[in-house]
């Protein structure tokens, strides 16, 4: 049984530096999240399409790119390093989608979103390592240098075990299940989650941590952003590990290459994230 694309991992340095990069790059203001006690970070979070895609992509240009543009200026540390990263693509795979087809990707990739997470400064420092590696030092310091940028993404699975069991079976360290809750203005969030114990993350972000909602999936209850995803390349998951996870909809290339690459249509066009920090548009 293959496992789906849940979400896509933006770190910041800040919370409020990742709204800024996601009301500039991508033309959105990300709705409201919450706090993670079990980990001492928070997020905000973008929905990846959905039937209301194509009329909130229409209804929201405008307002967005107004929106974008004024957070570029607001924000002049992140607004330079994301210049600094930017650069023109080559368009071999503009408007590439998950089959070919305009509108698989919200078959392909059902109830997905974007969460920007940070460290948050206010909660406890954990009684362990943080999930996908914010406490290592080198990303703080990226992240704080160049802004934020896509690190990793999420697979839901309803087999979480036997993925687990499968991925350490061929050489990976998927992690230990850790159960995970956070309060939210429609209810509680409940979840079981992979994370290792060092809280690292397996071929540089391109094996997915993966997860098995409790409760009703988040997705359910955000707004329509402008913005959907188009497709997920990944370079240097071993093919023994793709063939356990079977990802729905994702490209899985052995070229050198970024970890991960997602495109994403949004408002201001489509947009290329890449996990080496660079932001491009075709």
């Amino acid at each position: 049984m293959s496992v789906v694309v849940d979400h896509l991992i933006v770190a910041a340095h800040t919370l409020a530096q990742g709204v800024a990069w996601c009301e500039r790059t991508l033309g959105a203001v990300p709705a409201p999240g919450g706090r993670h006690a079990l980990m001492g970070t928070h997020n905000r979070l973008v929905r990846l399409g959905g039937a209301a895609h194509a009329g909130a992509a229409a209804g929201v240009h405008a307002s967005a790119h107004a929106s974008a543009s004024a957070g570029a200026h607001g924000s002049e540390h992140a607004g330079a390093a994301a210049d600094a990263h930017a650069s023109a693509a080559a368009g071999a795979d503009r408007g590439a989608v998950a089959d070919g087809h305009p509108d698989s990707h919200r078959h392909a990739y059902p109830d997905a979103y974007l969460e920007i997470i940070a460290i948050d400064p206010d909660a406890p420092t954990p009684g362990r390592k943080r999930w996908f590696g914010l406490d290592e030092a080198a990303l703080q310091q990226s992240l704080a240098d160049h802004g934020p940028r896509l690190i990793h993404f999420v697979a839901r699975s309803t087999m979480l075990d036997m993925h687990r069991w499968g991925l350490i079976t061929v050489g990976q360290r998927p992690g230990d299940p850790v159960a995970a809750s956070r309060e939210t203005a429609s209810g509680l969030l409940s979840w079981q989650i992979l994370v290792r114990e060092d809280g690292g993350l397996d071929c540089a972000g391109a094996l997915p941590t993966l997860i098995h909602w409790r409760s009703a999936h988040p997705a359910a209850a955000l707004p329509p952003s402008g913005v959907a995803l188009r497709s997920l390349t990944l370079h240097g998951v071993p093919a023994r590990a793709r063939d356990v996870l079977r990802l729905r909809g994702v490209q899985v290339l052995a070229t050198a290459g970024p970890a991960l690459q997602a495109v994403l249509s949004t408002p201001l066009g489509d947009i290329h994230l890449h996990s080496d920090s660079t932001v491009s548009k075709p």
